[in-house]
């Protein structure tokens, strides 16, 4: 459940709605686990205006977003170079700063990584280590380059 719980987290990170937060029950946090009446691990809590309830759904990646999103909002919108102190990442404004203005590298960084992604997908790999961020670099590597000034 973790790794679910650890991307549930990510995807709502830039949220100004949801908040995603773990507590380590049997260590520095037993105070708070007691204070919430958490009795077996892992419980799931969710708080809608200030009030505690037990989560009883599935433990898996879509149904927590699911869940999330039906009872708190949509996650935030991916990164925008238009709108980027509002919906980029740490990670994804560093990108965006070493990119940014060096036309011949967007396009030689965004053909290498549509064609690392394309290989990936020939073999069968829909879903290989890094591929989210891979996605994530072509999408703005295009916002950057050609495509994206068209848009603009």
């Amino acid at each position: 459940m973790k790794p679910a719980w650890d991307r549930l987290a990510q995807t709502f990170k830039k949220s100004k709605n949801v908040v995603i937060a773990d507590v380590d029950c049997t260590a520095g946090g037993q105070s708070v686990c007691q204070r919430q009446g958490v009795k077996g691990y892992p419980t799931i809590k969710y708080y809608i205006g200030g009030t505690a309830r037990d989560y009883q759904g599935g433990r898996d990646f879509d149904a927590l977003k699911k869940f999330v999103e039906t009872k708190m909002g949509p996650p935030p919108p991916p990164c925008n170079l238009k709108k980027r102190k509002k919906t980029c990442s740490k990670r994804e404004m560093k990108f965006i700063n070493k990119m940014e203005g060096n036309d011949d590298e967007i396009e030689e960084q965004l053909q290498k990584l549509t064609e690392k992604r394309d290989k990936k997908h020939k073999k069968g790999n829909k879903k290989f280590i890094g591929w989210r961020w891979v996605e994530t670099r072509i999408r703005l590597l295009k916002q950057m380059g050609s495509e994206g000034k068209t848009e603009l």
